[in-house]
């Protein structure tokens, strides 16, 4: 879930973690004040959505629910739950969003209880919840396979290690044996891949490639604008101008800046001119829209 090909562009920066040696050895070896283990967020509407699959009992959702926290429980994290609140967004991934309390929320705060863990409710957006409480340090990472939580500014994402997810059946994680044995992840950092030349991404650049390339808040996207190309348009900072502009002018002013923006942006793809889109893309330069970019998506992230 979130924007298409963004995990593959950040996975260079990845490092291969064992779940158990995480939770140990970041949450209490390098826990020098000694006040608590390492504790990480986790979307509960993601669960939700996976605990549709269940098949077998009474309640097969609740049912695979119960099981993967046991799962969870595997290891000594201190997890904390956040589900949705009523001013989510009404409209995501090209359909409309029941605003509704989930038919599974109330058993599963039951559960999460059972197991003397944590959860609370967001005010929007679970997601957006989590990355702020990231960025403040009240969680030390956010568990997900949505790459989207980025966007929303966390700055470390515990990627879901689980084997029925279709991208971790075609790039497991292997321990030490070679083994896919579902106990091994991916952590992305925002310092890694900030850093890196070869990556060179920020919150601002991302949500960029997001606008461009599509994402859950508009799909589509620039028709024919791939992950590599907004990549590049990102590394020349076309990210960090729009969104620094976003925050900071008056919305008469933000409206002039697009135009000039827009323009920028559009000659860069005609010219490559700081040679980080791959080559000149003129039929793609005159796909760009000239509202482009979407002042509502934007202001969703």
């Amino acid at each position: 879930m979130g924007v298409p090909g963004l995990w593959d562009l950040l996975r260079p920066a990845a490092e291969k973690r064992s779940l158990i040696h995480l939770a140990v050895v970041d949450g209490f070896e390098k826990n020098l004040n000694g006040q608590r283990g390492y504790r990480i967020g986790i979307d509960a509407s993601i669960w939700f959505f996976h605990s549709e699959w269940g098949k077998e009992g009474e309640n097969p959702e609740l049912r695979t629910l119960f099981f993967r926290l046991c799962r969870l429980a595997e290891s000594p994290f201190l997890p904390l739950f956040v589900f949705d609140g009523p001013y989510r967004p009404s409209f995501k991934r090209g359909k409309h969003i029941n605003q509704r309390q989930h038919w599974l929320q109330s058993g599963f705060k039951r559960l999460i209880e059972a197991f003397g863990w944590e959860w609370r409710q967001a005010p929007g957006e679970a997601e957006a919840e989590l990355a702020y409480l990231n960025r403040i340090g009240k969680i030390d990472a956010v568990l997900s396979d949505d790459v989207d939580n980025f966007l929303f500014g966390a700055r470390v994402v515990i990627r879901n290690s689980s084997n029925t997810l279709s991208g971790n059946r075609s790039k497991p994680v292997l321990n030490a044996d070679g083994r896919d044995d579902g106990k091994h992840t991916l952590v992305f950092r925002a310092d890694e891949f900030e850093k890196r030349d070869d990556i060179d991404l920020t919150r601002n650049g991302m949500i960029l490639i997001g606008l461009l390339s599509g994402g859950d808040y508009h799909e589509e996207g620039v028709r024919g604008c791939g992950k590599l190309i907004a990549h590049g348009l990102a590394r020349c900072g076309f990210g960090e101008s729009l969104v620094d502009a976003f925050l900071s002018m008056e919305p008469d002013d933000f409206k002039i800046f697009l135009s000039s923006w827009r323009a920028e942006l559009i000659h860069e793809l005609k010219t490559n001119s700081r040679g980080l889109v791959g080559k000149k893309y003129v039929a793609l330069a005159k796909k760009v829209p000239d509202d482009f970019p979407n002042v509502e998506v934007l202001s969703s992230y």
